[in-house]
């Protein structure tokens, strides 16, 4: 995780959270700062944005009433997400969006998880362009909480159902970061989970009904050099989605961020 630039998280809580960066930070010059919003949190190198200029925003998610069995592992409440936009130096800014969709049923819910993350991008974008920012590089990722029963569901299919139709809004088009790298590769088990509260340990005892599954997304206008999952068992039932970005897109003065 040090060798990251910018780290998103879901599942943010300030102490245990605070805990994390200060071991992250030890005695390294190069701090990470860390912005967050109800449970998501953005950390990024200190000594690589203007932090004066530095913005962020919450935007609230779409929101919908839980049915009655999954009250029994969620309270369902509305959430916000944010956008942070970053300023490096001598470059354009890079706009990031942390994201924790709702913990439903797709079977419950047709199309809402959907409906949560084109609003939450239209929303940030919006923000962005009110700024009038034009030229800018953008990180979306986080945990969809879409998670589909199929033993062999392609994975490469969740980016188009969540956001189909949005690359019109933005300079350069939105990928994912694991297409024809990781795509097919899980990232959520619950044999991995560490939480102790009773929800968690009722999920955990119907465990065997659920598959690993691909629940998080990256998604980036930047250039994608390469992208990895790497298993965090000991300390997550999610997995790390690790990629290396270049920034600005299609140019040949290219400089390295991760």
């Amino acid at each position: 995780m040090r060798e990251q630039d910018i780290i998103l998280l879901q599942e943010w809580k300030p102490i245990v959270g605070d805990d994390f960066v200060d071991k992250l930070n030890g005695n390294s010059k190069n701090k990470f700062i860390v912005i967050s919003t109800d449970r998501v949190a953005v950390l990024f190198k200190s000594n690589l944005f203007n932090l004066k200029k530095t913005k962020a925003y919450d935007i609230k998610l779409e929101y919908e009433k839980p049915t009655m069995s999954e009250q029994a592992y969620t309270k369902g409440r509305q959430k916000s997400n944010m956008l942070v936009i970053l300023y490096p130096y001598n470059k354009n800014p890079l706009c990031i969006v942390p994201f924790h969709l709702s913990a439903y049923m797709p079977s419950q819910h047709p199309g809402f998880h959907s409906k949560q993350l084109k609003s939450l991008i239209n929303n940030a974008i919006k923000q962005i362009n009110s700024l009038g920012i034009n030229d800018y590089g953008i990180i979306i990722g986080g945990d969809t909480n879409y998670r589909k029963t199929e033993k062999n569901y392609d994975m490469s299919k969740l980016k188009n159902y969540l956001i189909s139709n949005l690359d019109k809004n933005l300079k350069y088009k939105l990928k994912n970061a694991c297409e024809g790298k990781c795509d097919k590769k899980t990232t959520q088990s619950f044999k991995c989970v560490h939480e102790k509260s009773a929800n968690k340990s009722l999920v955990w005892a119907f465990s065997r009904l659920f598959n690993e599954t691909r629940l998080d997304l990256l998604l980036t206008n930047l250039e994608i050099k390469h992208t990895k999952i790497v298993a965090l068992c000991k300390f997550s039932d999610h997995s790390a989605v690790l990629t290396e970005l270049t920034w600005p897109p299609k140019t040949n003065n290219i400089s390295k961020s991760e």
